[in-house]
Parts: C-alpha cells; sequence; structure tokens
C-alpha cells in the first residue's frame, strides 16, 4: 500500500516546510585549526597581539572592561567569538599556521578550551573546578591590510560576568602576548 498525503495534509506540509528555515541562525565560521609545528621556546622577536572581533580595516581589539557579547552554541553551552589579529610584517606568508594558547581566568573558570568541531575542551583544553582554563592549538591566519587574522572566529565558552584573557600567539621567529579582562554578558 503506498502512503499519500491528503489536500489539506499536502498543503500544512507546504506551509511548514519554509518555516523551518526561519529559525536558522547564521553563524560566522570557525577557524581552520593546523599543526604549526611551531615550538613555545623564546623567539627573537616580539609582536603586538589582540582579541576583538572584525578583520582587517574593520577589527576592533577587547579593551579591559568591555562587555562582550555571548552567543549560544547548537547545545546551549555560552561563549564569545573573537577573532585574533597579530601584527604584520612583509615577510610573513599569506596563510601562515601559528601556535595559540589562550587561558581564561574568572566565571569560565572550568569550562574548557574553544568549543565548535572541536567539541568541549578542544585541542588540549583543560581546567576543573576553580581552576583557569588552558587551549594550546595550532590556527590557520590570513594576510589582510597588513596584519595576520584568524581565518573565521573561536567558539569560545565561558561564563558570564568578568573575565581575564590571556593571549599568546607563536610564529616561526616572534612571541606575542596580550592580557585583556572583559565583561562576557
Amino acid at each position: 500500500m503506498a502512503f499519500s498525503l491528503g489536500p489539506i495534509s499536502r498543503a500544512m506540509l507546504l506551509l511548514l516546510l519554509p518555516g523551518c528555515y526561519l529559525f536558522n541562525v547564521i553563524t560566522p565560521e570557525e577557524v581552520e585549526y593546523c599543526s604549526s609545528g611551531v615550538t613555545e621556546e623564546a623567539k627573537p622577536n616580539a609582536r603586538s597581539v589582540a582579541l576583538g572581533t572584525g578583520d582587517g580595516g574593520g577589527f576592533k581589539a577587547y579593551q579591559n572592561g568591555d562587555k562582550v557579547d555571548m552567543v549560544t552554541g547548537g547545545q546551549g553551552l555560552s561563549m564569545i567569538t573573537p577573532t585574533i589579529q597579530v601584527e604584520g610584517k612583509d615577510s610573513d606568508s599569506d596563510s601562515p599556521c601559528l601556535l595559540v594558547q589562550l587561558t581564561i581566568e574568572g566565571e569560565n573558570e572550568g569550562s574548557g578550551g574553544f568549543g565548535g568541531a572541536l567539541g568541549s575542551g578542544g585541542v588540549g583544553g583543560s581546567g576543573g573546578s576553580g581552576e583557569p582554563s588552558t587551549t594550546k592549538v595550532g590556527i590557520q591566519f590570513v594576510k589582510k591590510d597588513g596584519n595576520l587574522y584568524t581565518k573565521g572566529v573561536l567558539y569560545q565558552p565561558l561564563g558570564s560576568g568578568q573575565n581575564k584573557l590571556i593571549l599568546s600567539v607563536t610564529g616561526g621567529d616572534f612571541n606575542g602576548t596580550n592580557t585583556v579582562t572583559i565583561n562576557a554578558q
């Protein structure tokens, strides 16, 4: 016996299907992870690094005390979605893989590292109750307007309230660090 829908059922199905797309949320592309081959040893050069929003000429670095909006992931986890900017040099490749370490101290303690495809805790994510959360991983960057930016955003779980973000980025011949305290809301 073949399954068939009556005229009313077909009409209801046609009305409901487009509604399923009304609730799709457009989310920023997640960073691309890579194997940097870069070690943490001290490098001869220092570069400025920053967490913020946007890229290229539209990048806005987080400042101490900034209120940063959180997003809710598909599984209900609250997180921020920053971009990383690294001071660029003419000698930089167009798409370097850099070693990124991000430590979160504050309300987030124990929440784990970068989210997204890597799941809670990400690669190298750590942290338990009352401990800072640290994640260390290779991330693909792209050169834009003379600087380097993550190709996509980090999906970083954390709790609402005050959080201290400690960023370290290492390349073949440089290290860069930055610390900023934000209010996640």
